[in-house]
């Protein structure tokens, strides 16, 4: 449930509390409703028969009405209207004298009238034929001063069929309203949060062109949506704020260093080429000018990363010989390792990408120097440019020193030096801009080393010219 996207959860959520009301309602229904049903009964009972009672007259004249039942008694002639006779409810009526026979109408307790005792105006459940019924009794006293007695039917089965019917229906109809429920809450929700898939989008984008002078915008009005961004945007603000401020003082305090540096460059070879220089001096000199070269190193790095993230935004891409450019660095790197170690080439010629061509040889420049710094005295180092379907793949690859397990998913991150690059010297920046500038050519740069037997750095490069 916690990994569950907001939509998913809402819709759920709504699910849920249908599917419960619908429940809970059912389930009083089901409560409420056999009760509701047999008093309907009762009621319908007592009604049909006090009307039936009213259809009953003696005539002491001996004439009765059309359509009336009549039979001689005793002071004239009883007459019964044969609406007597009719359902009505469920509702079937009988006439029986004080002795308890049956004059007119129907008995549904099919001769056990005569063993049941009359009771005035009680509702009573008889069982009769495998059915159980209602049955009321009333007396009916007329001008003769004979004592009649109608009494009322129901069955017990008549109430609970139309509950019956409503029941299935509820069943068929609840997974009905559950699916409606999903659908309509999926709606709402999707549109109840589609102004915050825009803000994940618009979000998503700046990140992917990390361009932080972008800002997110939404078409509603004044609610906690609007908050959100806006608060979004002040933190876009001052992190775009707090990135031009970084940017300008890496770039001066990068350039102010150079000058220092080179004069303490300077000095300290200077001072070296004297012959008088006691041992320990020529010591602490040579000290002093290995650290010159590595905040030579670590400068140039910084102005390096200045120029790239300027380059992000500013760089000109066009349509670069990559072929041609690769032997250029390979020729450069074998004046300058000389016999010390083997510099080897498999170039293909022709290949072209659309880049910055000078990020582009620093880049190829940093590999190669990075294997000839960590390689080993005699050893080589292997240059490859290949073209693979629609990309281009750029190797370097040495016999050296090779990069320690726990260095590896860390070195390409800002200024992190691993147990070799502390041995060797260097600032930690070098790996960082070489990922960089693959990153601004929509690449890729992948690393496989062992420690003792060397290192094969391996980027990949879309090809193609510029359009």
């Amino acid at each position: 449930m916690r990994n569950m996207s907001v939509r998913k959860r809402t819709t759920l959520w709504i699910i849920f509390a249908l599917a419960m009301i619908v429940t809970l309602t059912y389930a009083v229904f089901l409560l409420t409703g056999e009760t509701v049903a047999r008093q309907t009964a009762r009621d319908d009972l007592r009604e049909v028969v006090a009307t039936n009672c009213e259809q009953i007259r003696i005539s002491p004249d001996g004439i009765a009405p059309p359509n009336y039942f009549t039979t001689p008694v005793k002071g004239g002639l009883l007459a019964v209207d044969n609406d007597f006779l009719q359902e009505i409810s469920g509702v079937t009526c009988g006439l029986y004298s004080g002795g308890g026979k049956l004059i007119y109408g129907i008995d549904r307790l099919h001769g056990e009238t005569a063993e049941l005792e009359f009771q005035e105006k009680k509702i009573r459940s008889v069982r009769s034929g495998g059915h159980t019924y209602y049955v009321l009794d009333q007396p009916v006293t007329l001008e003769n001063d004979q004592t009649y007695w109608v009494r009322g039917m129901i069955d017990r089965a008549q109430d609970r069929e139309p509950l019956l019917l409503v029941y299935r229906l509820a069943l068929l109809i609840l997974p009905i309203l559950i699916a409606m429920a999903a659908v309509g809450g999926f709606i709402i929700t999707r549109r109840s949060l589609r102004p915050i898939d825009e803000v994940i989008g618009q979000a998503q984008h700046i990140h992917r062109e990390s361009d932080l002078k972008q800002r997110i915008t939404i078409r509603t009005g004044d609610d906690e949506l609007r908050e959100l961004v806006d608060a979004l945007n002040s933190m876009l603000q001052r992190l775009e704020d707090s990135y031009e401020r970084g940017k300008r003082f890496t770039s001066v305090a990068s350039h102010d260093l150079r000058t220092p540096i080179s004069v303490i460059s300077a000095q300290t070879e200077l001072a070296l080429e004297q012959e008088d220089l006691s041992e320990e001096e020529r010591q602490a000199f040579t000290v002093i000018q290995r650290q010159s070269e590595r905040m030579t190193d670590m400068v140039n790095s910084l102005l390096n990363y200045a120029r790239l993230e300027s380059g992000l935004e500013t760089a000109e891409m066009k349509d670069v010989d990559l072929s041609r450019l690769a032997e250029t660095v390979c020729e450069a790197f074998r004046i300058q390792e000389g016999d010390r170690r083997s510099i080897r080439s498999d170039i293909t010629p022709g290949i072209t990408v659309s880049g910055n061509e000078g990020l582009l040889q620093g880049m190829m420049e940093n590999l190669v120097s990075n294997a000839c710094k960590y390689g080993v005295d005699g050893g080589w180092v292997k240059v490859e440019l290949k073209r693979e379907e629609d990309s281009v793949r750029f190797t370097v690859e040495d016999n050296g020193v090779g990069i320690g397990r726990d260095d590896l998913e860390h070195i390409f991150d800002w200024e992190y030096r691993g147990t070799t690059a502390s041995e060797q010297g260097g600032a930690g920046f070098g790996l960082f801009l070489v990922k960089a500038v693959a990153d601004l050519h929509q690449g890729t740069i992948e690393v496989i080393s062992e420690e003792g037997k060397g290192s094969r750095f391996t980027v990949t490069l879309p090809e193609g010219r510029n359009a």
